[in-house]
């Protein structure tokens, strides 16, 4: 399922596998139990870890099938509350072959597990499966760029890490509160578009200083004629200027709604088409 797999099928049934055995009970309950089963699987930890709330961290882990990407388990209170991971192909927005991956999984998934569930009813994606005390989720991302997120999160314990979040904070449905699927997330698109507009506006005014720089010197030895003609061009270039940076700035803000949907997974549902074949 990567891109330097040979075989797309023995991708695929590799995490298949590698979700199977995350599924199989019992469900480990603490660290050391976790960590153990997950050894056992070719995953070690890193040593990383990332605050997610009080009482919740996310360690991050290396190993496991070369199919998978940013693999790691989530804790709150102690416990356990899910593994998850990435596909590690990743593409641009509506990738075919992230889309081909995707779909291939849930199909050998609900051959093993049965059909699955839709978590949102006007959306195929994501789908999820109850395995015992177990839920196994697969999220289709692909309208900024494709990506494949897979969980298998213990019903329960997800659902109190959720409820330990302030209420603004917690995602739409209890297989989101883990808080291995928070720790990958990018960072808030409020702070890229500031940091984008700030280097655009930075851009436009060391621009119009320097053309004003150069009308100074040329007003300095120019006949008037010549110096109208220079003022006359740099306020041109200038308003071209203006007009160039309101064009960047309002791609800037389309491009922030739309990664502002796909970067807060855990709070909108919001990927893939809806089922009747519209985009959400």
């Amino acid at each position: 399922m990567g891109d330097e797999s040979p075989d797309p099928h023995d991708a695929t049934a590799a995490v298949v596998a590698f979700v199977r055995a995350l599924a199989t009970p019992p469900s480990p309950r603490d660290v050391a139990e976790a960590e153990r089963m997950l050894a056992a699987l070719g995953a070690r930890p890193t040593g990383e870890v990332d605050a997610y709330a009080p009482d919740s961290e996310l360690r991050a882990l290396a190993g496991g099938p070369d199919a998978v990407d940013h693999l790691s388990y989530g804790t709150h209170a102690g416990e356990v509350t899910g593994v998850g991971f990435f596909l590690a192909r990743h593409g641009g927005p509506r990738d075919p072959l992230v889309r081909c991956d995707h779909d291939a999984l849930v199909a050998a998934l609900t051959a093993g597990l049965g059909p699955a569930r839709p978590v949102f009813d006007d959306q195929p994606s994501p789908v999820s499966w109850d395995v015992g005390e177990l839920e196994v989720e697969v999220q289709l991302f692909d309208r900024v760029d494709s990506s494949v997120m897979v969980g298998v999160d213990h019903r329960e314990r997800a659902a109190r890490a959720e409820a330990s979040l302030p209420r603004g904070d917690r995602p739409c449905h209890a297989a989101r509160a883990a808080p291995w699927q928070a720790g990958r997330m990018p960072s808030d698109p409020r702070t890229r578009f500031r940091e984008q507009a700030e280097g655009a506006l930075a851009t436009f005014a060391g621009t119009v200083a320097y053309l004003l720089y150069q009308v100074a010197r040329v007003t300095e030895v120019r006949t008037e004629g010549d110096r109208v003609l220079v003022v006359v061009c740099t306020v041109g270039a200038i308003a071209a200027l203006a007009v160039v940076l309101a064009i960047v700035v309002r791609g800037m803000l389309r491009r922030r709604r739309e990664r502002a949907t796909v970067d807060a997974r855990t709070v909108e549902p919001q990927d893939g088409d809806r089922a009747d074949g519209t985009r959400s």
